[in-house]
């Protein structure tokens, strides 16, 4: 097995953000407060993802350790989902995919969303699990459940009404499974999904416009663009059904 030490120049340089150096991001939690007053504070961990090498291509294994920090793309769609797009998961069943953290499918919880399923791949789950009991009051009011969940393999389960992703399409292996699992979810006949909301940041611009390409070619599916930063680097990608 190859450890990846999240301290190594290469990794830092792939992590470096504008708010800083990567390793700064773990001094303290994630504070990211809403526009009405709700405080979410999010735990993030120094990546410790160990990768077997005998895994295969495209093995759903997070190479980076990138679901242990909170990124802008997330960021920017928990500020939409409690101010100008809250009704599009207020009252709604909301399925989050590679939580990380967990921020947008709390920021979802905040904006009165009536249940959350927020799932990452299995070494992601217990600093997910952590900020779950540290934001423990959003279960007042919308009951949260974590799981596993690999894209292109699983699909939302029934009764999903609304798929939540940000900054899950970072490298060029990312497009297909997780188009596949966005699609499959929404245009099946059984209690499909009815809306996908997917922040991305163009960490790889040929990476994004594949997902978008491959979410576009769906005839039974509508593809807007909901949100784009000032800089044009996030997009907040919207997809229903026609």
């Amino acid at each position: 097995q190859v450890p990846l030490e999240f301290s190594s120049a290469a990794f830092q340089r792939r992590q470096m953000d504008r708010d800083g150096s990567f390793a700064d991001r773990f001094k303290e939690p994630h504070v990211f407060t809403t526009s009405s007053g709700v405080r979410l504070e999010l735990n993030q961990t120094p990546p410790s993802i160990v990768v077997s090498a005998d895994a295969p291509p495209g093995a759903a294994v997070d190479e980076l350790g990138t679901g242990t920090t909170v990124w802008r793309a997330a960021v920017s769609l928990a500020r939409l989902l409690t101010s100008s797009l809250s009704h599009l998961v207020e009252g709604k069943r909301v399925l989050e995919l590679g939580s990380g953290t967990g921020l947008a499918g709390f920021a979802a919880g905040a904006a009165g969303a009536s249940s959350l399923l927020l799932t990452d791949l299995p070494p992601v789950l217990p600093l997910l699990r952590s900020n779950v009991s540290r934001n423990s009051f959003i279960q007042t009011t919308t009951p949260v459940v974590v799981s596993s969940f690999e894209w292109g393999l699983n699909v939302a389960p029934s009764g999903v009404d609304v798929i939540l992703a940000a900054d899950c399409c970072y490298h060029a292996s990312h497009p297909v499974p997780l188009s596949r699992t966005v699609v499959a979810s929404m245009v099946r006949e059984d209690e499909p999904a009815e809306r996908a909301i997917l922040s991305c940041e163009k960490h790889d611009p040929i990476a994004h416009a594949a997902l978008k390409r491959l979410l576009t070619e769906q005839p039974a599916l509508a593809v807007t663009t909901l949100w784009e930063s000032g800089d044009g680097r996030i997009e907040v990608i919207g997809v229903s059904r026609r």
